[in-house]
């Protein structure tokens, strides 16, 4: 009976054996030729590979030209490196086979001396490595035990950072530790703007500095999701000018933050990254005016929350 191999790799699993090899290591290993083509088959092995995180699990199934199932399989490995299933694939593929295809004919008795009939050896077992006991881990479901990271530009609009909403170029950087989790890094340049009447007027600015924790980020190899809390510090620079001296102040500023972020791949190893934050100042500064009689008028006051959102790409590095 001629049968077809139809052998997928699903996304996230390019590494892992292919069609050619796999249908030439199953011929091989049952030492005969087994496949044709599927314009001519009447019987068919449906086959894929899938990351399982962690691992890889397998599924095979049989059928006949009405769509019945003759048989199936499943195989999971913990392994990281897909080749660890070669062997247990094109040992599963060969029962498979020999299931669909049923028993090998033999010639007539007439054309061979009489003689006790075969015994027919049980087929080999498919034997994987015993899976791992499970351990309590904080990193991040993706490539555990791989060191990686992100870096690149991004633009940001701030909230609550400046007297106004605030207009901010960026860096944002991701390094990934294996048991740990992500390590958010980040640095923000609040474009100048100025605030206030025209005789009691500041001109502001800020730089800010960040880093924080990413406990959770998911997804896949083509978009990831995640959630990150952390501090920053930078330097609020304010400069009065109106009827009064003129005095330029820079104040520390210190904030913690929450974020929520996704990313998206775009091509390897490029991908865009979108976020939102809200942050709670630890430091809130009031700015005023003093005029040439001695009166002071507030210009701005740091609000007790803070909020923006930010997009950019991030160049990947590593697995």
């Amino acid at each position: 009976m001629a049968l077809a191999l139809n052998w997928m790799r699903l996304p996230g699993a390019e590494s892992c054996i292919d069609a050619g090899r796999l249908a030439r290591n199953v011929e091989q290993h049952l030492g005969r030729s087994v496949f044709a083509s599927p314009a001519v088959a009447t019987r068919s092995i449906e086959a894929w590979v899938e990351p399982a995180r962690p691992g890889w699990h397998v599924g095979l199934r049989a059928s006949n030209a009405d769509g019945d199932t003759l048989g199936q399989r499943d195989l999971t490995s913990p392994e990281a490196s897909c080749s660890s299933l070669d062997r247990a694939i094109v040992i599963a593929v060969g029962l498979l086979a020999q299931e669909a295809q049923g028993p090998a004919t033999t010639p007539p008795d007439s054309l061979y001396p009489v003689s006790p009939a075969p015994t027919l050896a049980r087929p080999p077992e498919i034997v994987l490595p015993p899976k791992p006991p499970d351990v309590p881990q904080s990193a991040p479901p993706i490539h555990q035990g791989e060191l990686r990271a992100e870096l690149g530009p991004a633009f940001d609009v701030g909230w609550g950072v400046l007297p106004r909403t605030a207009i901010g170029l960026a860096t944002r950087a991701a390094i990934h530790l294996p048991r740990w989790g992500t390590v958010d890094i980040g640095s923000r340049l609040w474009l100048p703007q100025a605030e206030g009447s025209a005789d009691a007027r500041g001109s502001f600015s800020r730089i800010d500095l960040g880093i924080g924790l990413c406990p959770f980020v998911t997804g896949s190899d083509a978009a990831q999701f995640g959630a990150c809390a952390g501090v920053t510090g930078g330097v609020v620079t304010a400069q009065g000018t109106g009827s009064g001296a003129s005095e330029t102040l820079d104040r520390p500023s210190f904030e913690a933050y929450g974020r929520l972020l996704g990313l998206v791949r775009i091509f390897s190893p490029l991908w865009l990254m979108a976020s939102a934050n809200v942050g709670a100042p630890l430091t809130r500064w009031t700015f005023y005016h003093r005029h040439a009689d001695g009166s002071e008028t507030d210009v701005w006051a740091m609000p007790a929350l803070t909020g923006g959102v930010q997009i950019g790409l991030l160049l990947h590095f590593g697995p």
